[in-house]
């Protein structure tokens, strides 16, 4: 019987990491810069609507109380950082859930979570994507190592990759570093400066 649970937990565990892939985008590292520069970065913002639910359903009210101010505190910090530090390109914050219908259509009515303003994203030739959360390298299946921004493209109705290290930005939490905002701040401020050098190791 253990080993059975063994087996399955490996299966899953590997399962996730395949899937949590995304495939290569077919553009170099230098196009994909040219395309974001004149395109646009779409912010994903989660609401956690789900697990407050299930948190609600099972009696965790307070534990769901939480989580949905821990949640609504967290995207007005992204909000602020990306706000105030990244300028490379046009920007916007969305829900999740708003990605597969833009993946569909471009030209669908979203509503930007920051300003309350409609998106037209008609106009725009090339659509980026990230959010908070663990990145995956391109080209192997292991994870990054810390919680940050991993850009992602839009590319032929899914969601590509597009290298790591220069697009990619990991947050640094710990004994050691400064709290959240200070260095999401940071993280934002450095991630613009990388974009617009184009280089992981700007001057």
């Amino acid at each position: 019987m253990s080993s059975r649970f063994l087996f399955l937990s490996i299966f899953v565990f590997f399962y996730s990491m395949l899937s949590a892939q995304h495939p290569l985008s077919e553009f170099n590292k230098s196009t994909h810069l040219s395309k974001l520069k004149k395109g646009v970065l779409l912010v994903r913002l989660p609401d956690q609507k789900s697990k407050i639910a299930e948190l609600t359903k099972r009696g965790q009210s307070k534990a769901a109380e939480n989580l949905r101010t821990e949640t609504k505190d967290q995207n007005a910090e992204i909000i602020k950082a990306f706000q105030t530090h990244f300028n490379f390109c046009d920007l916007y914050f969305i829900r999740p859930k708003d990605t597969k219908p833009i993946l569909a259509n471009k030209s669908t009515n979203i509503t930007d979570l920051a300003t309350k303003a409609k998106i037209d994203l008609s106009s725009f030739d090339d659509i980026y994507v990230t959010d908070y959360a663990y990145g995956h390298p391109a080209e192997g299946y292991e994870r990054y190592n810390r919680k940050g921004f991993q850009i992602l493209y839009m590319e032929n109705g899914r969601l590509t990759d597009v290298g790591r290290d220069l697009f990619y930005a990991g947050v640094k939490q710990g004994f050691f570093s400064p709290n959240f905002s200070k260095s999401l701040q940071k993280t934002i401020s450095k991630f613009n400066k990388r974009l617009l050098s184009g280089s992981k190791y700007f001057n």
